[in-house]
């Protein structure tokens, strides 16, 4: 198996491709079940999570491209989905912790037309977690040139609204380097815990292409692409610091 690994180091930043056996990828999407007390009052400390997403988040059912869920899109049910798989391991230790998904896919396309007014509901819900699972629209071409980094701090400080909320950013799914390397910078920058994820667009049995005749359904993650993409954000979330 192989992904890539960014550092940032003395202003400069750098793109590793490393690669690891199998064991190293089962390993991977495995959840880590065995917290200690701090990593449970830690999950514990959360009361309200907000999930920035897009179509790998949730999807209407669109019968034209053969997609009649109305979760994440490519999970064969609802449950399968990485916000749910999520949720799941969240409930475990926090019964009484709420979700909230927003898909912001307008953001991605059009990031640089951002307008706080669009997500003042967000905001007033107060959440103490931010989860930001964004990229794959996003044109890789124009990060570049019109750098998204700025609209993403602007908006994520915006969502805190003064807070200490807690933010965690994963890079995307689908194949996007330039917006992967803002993003990680943003996160040193604002000390926000970074997740990789854009090594499993390669990853055999990540994708739904065996599932969906359709090209656009099948590139969304199966539901083992999802189980990975949730269980690395819960095992940020649960690190120990």
């Amino acid at each position: 198996m192989k992904f890539f690994k960014y550092v940032l180091l003395n202003g400069l930043l750098f793109t590793f491709l490393i690669s690891c056996s199998t064991s190293c990828s089962h390993d991977m999407e495995e959840e880590n079940s065995d917290l200690s007390s701090s990593q449970v009052n830690r999950i514990r400390s959360y009361d309200k999570v907000l999930i920035l997403g897009n179509s790998i988040a949730k999807h209407a059912p669109k019968a034209e491209i053969d997609w009649y869920g109305d979760w994440g899109m490519a999970a064969s049910a609802e449950e399968y989905d990485f916000v749910h798989v999520l949720q799941s391991h969240f409930s475990k230790y926090n019964s009484d912790i709420e979700f909230k998904v927003e898909t912001i896919s307008g953001f991605e396309t059009a990031y640089w037309l951002f307008d706080t007014t669009s997500y003042t509901s967000l905001k007033a819900w107060k959440p103490d977690l931010i989860i930001v699972r964004l990229g794959d629209n996003v044109d890789d071409s124009l990060v570049n040139e019109l750098p998204i980094s700025g609209y993403m701090e602007y908006l994520i400080e915006y969502l805190k609204g003064g807070s200490d909320a807690k933010v965690c950013m994963t890079n995307s799914f689908w194949p996007k380097p330039n917006y992967n390397q803002q993003v990680l910078a943003v996160c040193i920058q604002n000390e926000y815990d970074h997740v990789s994820i854009a090594d499993l667009y390669y990853s055999d049995g990540s994708l739904a292409t065996a599932t969906y005749g359709n090209t656009v359904v099948g590139l969304h993650p199966s539901d083992n692409g999802m189980k990975v993409i949730a269980n690395r954000i819960w095992s940020k979330l649960t690190e120990t610091k």
